[in-house]
């Protein structure tokens, strides 16, 4: 084939792994609302591996035309590679302020203290996180009884108090948008499996950051620790922002059968031992975080 030819079929092959990825991820999302007893399921498994055929072709393509390295597909390979590379960035940062639980707050009272959190949090990921009373509706920090995060069109996300106005989180779990907006209750947990695992997994992030800041804890201190401690925790449930896109780091792959559920997910895991620089700037979209299967670990 000559150099026009292959450039050619080329872009016919970014063209068409284009298409087949918004296929694929409305088909997704349509099988995370149905589950995978629905046809759909079938579906979504077809267009991931028509995805997958037309990412090796373009790998080909751009070996043969000496052009980038050949690493177009989200292998586990290039997929690391790229998490190095990333990762190396950061070599030319300076570590930004002190660890979030043990940072000096401009304010002194608790519920200032939770307004604060909520307010660098969304400076940080432009997404929508705000006070929500008892009823679910939206409150100031003051009369706060949970804290909601919204990544449109993904996942909504709720932290909740221990005491109403101040910042220190017991519990957290997500749902899909549409759960959020009719009003599900988040104790009682969403209806789908990928946000349940979420759920489970988020937990255990909330436990970590808990042990991470631990140091003696005084009466002067605790609200200040406890507002890292959320800072963290809405910081890292920004990185799901791809949740339904950004493919397994370690099999590459997209979708795969959870044994529990036998039901087709995507990676649910999100790595939050991380720095407080990672954490930022993976909150905030310049830092891919490693994302896995249950089962890839």
């Amino acid at each position: 084939m000559s150099s026009i030819g292959q450039q050619t079929a080329l872009v016919a092959a970014q063209q068409e792994l284009l298409k087949l990825k918004g296929s694929g991820r409305q088909l997704l999302e349509a099988v995370t609302e149905a589950g995978n007893n629905s046809s759909r399921a079938q579906k979504v498994a077809a267009v991931i591996q028509s995805t997958e055929r037309a990412l090796s072709k373009a790998d080909i393509l751009t070996q043969q035309l000496g052009i980038g390295d050949g690493s177009f597909s989200n292998t586990g390979k290039s997929r690391s590679e790229a998490l190095r590379r990333r990762k190396a960035e950061l070599a030319g940062h300076e570590e930004p302020q002190q660890a979030p639980h043990l940072r000096r707050w401009d304010a002194s009272d608790p519920a200032e203290m939770l307004q604060e959190v909520m307010q660098h949090v969304f400076a940080v990921t432009g997404y929508a996180v705000y006070g929500m009373g008892p009823d679910g509706n939206r409150v100031d920090a003051s009369s706060a009884s949970a804290v909601r995060l919204e990544i449109p069109r993904v996942m909504t996300a709720v932290a909740a108090l221990a005491i109403a106005g101040q910042p220190e989180a017991v519990h957290v779990a997500a749902m899909s948008p549409a759960e959020a907006a009719a009003g599900r209750s988040h104790w009682k947990g969403s209806g789908h499996e990928v946000f349940r695992r979420v759920s489970d997994v988020a937990q255990h992030a909330l436990q970590h950051f808990h042990e991470k800041s631990q140091q003696p804890m005084t009466e002067e201190t605790q609200h200040a620790q406890h507002a890292g401690v959320l800072q963290s925790l809405l910081l890292w449930l920004a990185s799901y922002r791809e949740l339904f896109e950004l493919p397994c780091t370690a099999t590459g792959q997209l979708l795969a059968m959870d044994q529990l559920s036998q039901q087709l997910l995507p990676p649910v895991l999100r790595a939050f031992d991380v720095s407080p620089m990672e954490l930022e700037l993976i909150a905030g979209g310049s830092l891919t975080p490693v994302a896995c299967h249950v089962h890839a670990l």
